[in-house]
């Protein structure tokens, strides 16, 4: 499954078939086990330069759970943010990630 911030809901995530890229579900959290980082490098640059949002990144993994609140204090924050960086980046060390066993998406952030 991809998952993605949902750019028309306050607090959303879409849940999107990788095989078909059609969209399953929409939550307002989502945890994924054995997950990869994917940003479409072309994507990114079409948003920096048109200065528009668009999906262009998620997070590829196996679903675990859906709709479940965890406290955010217990977890590494995850960013991305096309016009600071390249890659989904791990907050308290300023490190570039491209995967990881466990992500939680709750509120605007993903979570270690």
């Amino acid at each position: 499954m991809d998952v993605y911030k949902n750019l028309h809901t306050a607090n959303g995530f879409s849940i999107r078939s990788a095989k078909t890229g059609l969209v399953l579900a929409h939550c307002s959290t989502v945890t994924l086990i054995n997950c990869i980082f994917h940003i479409s490098e072309s994507g990114r640059l079409k948003t920096i330069n048109e200065r528009r949002k668009r999906v262009h990144a998620f997070v590829r993994g196996e679903l675990a759970a859906v709709n479940q609140l965890v406290k955010p204090t217990e977890r590494e924050q995850i960013l991305y943010n096309p016009y600071i960086t390249e890659h989904f980046t791990l907050v308290s060390m300023n490190l570039p990630l491209h995967e990881a066993s466990e992500v939680h998406c709750q509120d605007k952030y993903c979570y270690l």
